[in-house]
């Protein structure tokens, strides 16, 4: 037995991780997610890219930009503002404020599948009424 440290690590040289034991009461947290909606800032209208994706918009209505995340809803808009590495062009350049108050069952954690269908409804229902949205 050599005195040397291991140059693989504790993982036997497969570069590895161990698996920690899942205690099976809930789904892993990337698995859960949930809707959140800042709001943009008025210039985002000019942008050529959020015209196209919003031809009914009425100006002068709130936009939008509708996410759903792992993260807390206020992790994920510093990450956006801030141009983190998975922030979004539109959210990054205007996104000026959470707003949780106009998303429904607003904190509510759900499978990824369900968050991203509930992320397409409510980014449909806000275009139904003339309000900008933009979806990564």
């Amino acid at each position: 037995m050599s005195n040397h440290p291991n140059p693989f690590g504790d993982n036997g040289g497969n570069g590895r991780k161990k698996k920690k034991p899942s205690s099976g009461n809930h789904s892993p947290r990337h698995l859960r997610r949930g809707i959140y909606l800042l709001e943009l800032d008025p210039r985002v209208a000019l942008d050529p890219a959020f015209l196209k994706a919003n031809p009914r918009l009425i100006l002068g209505l709130p936009s939008f930009y509708c996410g759903s995340s792992s993260q807390r809803p206020e992790e994920r808009f510093i990450e956006h503002v801030t141009g983190g590495r998975n922030a979004s062009r539109i959210a990054h350049r205007y996104g000026r404020a959470l707003r949780m108050d106009l998303v429904p069952d607003a904190g509510q954690q759900m499978p990824r599948a369900q968050a991203i269908k509930a992320e397409a409804r409510l980014a449909r229902e806000l275009r139904a009424k003339g309000y900008g949205v933009w979806q990564a």
